[in-house]
């Protein structure tokens, strides 16, 4: 039985660190365009929003191919947090037209270097381990287990357990950071947990070199560097 997936692309207007951030261009691309083409090119996701309070933004996510929804003014602000987002998406279109996806897939115009061939391993890897959820990212070469931390009184506290700090690597827990290029849930599960994770949620490794994530100027510049490399190693 076919799923139906559906690619949710959270792209707010105003971002103070880097302005217009969205719309900057990419190697000759808006930032934007990257995740709605990477999004439209997946094999599996079978129908592509993009949310934004923007209008120029959602204009240009129409002309991609992609549909649109107006966000609120009260999901638009700095404190507005990414699952109050999902959930009003999934509320809009369930009310709109009584559409419920079977997964739901969070895709941040931020990760511009994953691409549709990323989404779609991802959710086979998803499907092939009955999971609930997928988180992407990839593992630390510095296991943060072996840090400390300072109490008030200013005294050394291992994180977790005391001996991690004084352990060899390959006796560690391994550790995983998220790259926020692909969160994949099935959507009862959100809808109930308001959240990307659930007990059955497992990592999808990336390479940490395409797992550039745009806040400020120098995280365009590294990846519009990688980008030029990539293109270099082709031709």
């Amino acid at each position: 039985m076919s799923k139906e997936i559906l690619g949710i692309i959270t792209a707010r207007a105003n971002s103070k660190r880097l302005p217009g951030k969205n719309l900057r261009l990419l190697y000759g691309k808006p930032l934007l365009q990257w995740t709605v083409d990477a999004s439209l090119g997946s094999h599996h996701i079978t129908r592509t929003v993009v949310t934004s309070d923007g209008e120029d933004i959602l204009k240009f996510s129409e002309s991609l191919g992609s549909e649109i929804i107006r966000r609120p003014d009260e999901l638009a602000t700095d404190t507005a947090g990414s699952l109050d987002v999902i959930r009003h998406t999934v509320d809009y279109l369930n009310q709109e037209n009584g559409y419920w996806p079977d997964i739901l897939v969070l895709l941040q115009p931020t990760s511009p270097l994953r691409t549709c061939e990323d989404i779609d391993s991802a959710l086979k890897f998803y499907f092939q381990a009955n999971a609930t959820a997928v988180i992407s990212g990839y593992e630390l070469e510095r296991n943060p287990l072996r840090e400390f931390l300072v109490s008030p009184e200013g005294k050394l506290k291992a994180i977790i357990d005391d001996s991690y700090p004084f352990a060899p690597r390959q006796h560690l827990p391994r550790t995983f950071h998220p790259n926020g290029a692909i969160y994949i849930i099935d959507t009862n599960s959100f809808m109930t947990l308001n959240s990307l994770l659930t007990d059955q949620t497992i990592p999808f490794f990336m390479d940490p070199e395409r797992s550039i994530d745009i806040d400020n100027i120098n995280d365009l510049m590294a990846a519009e560097d990688y980008l030029k490399n990539a293109l270099m190693h082709i031709s």
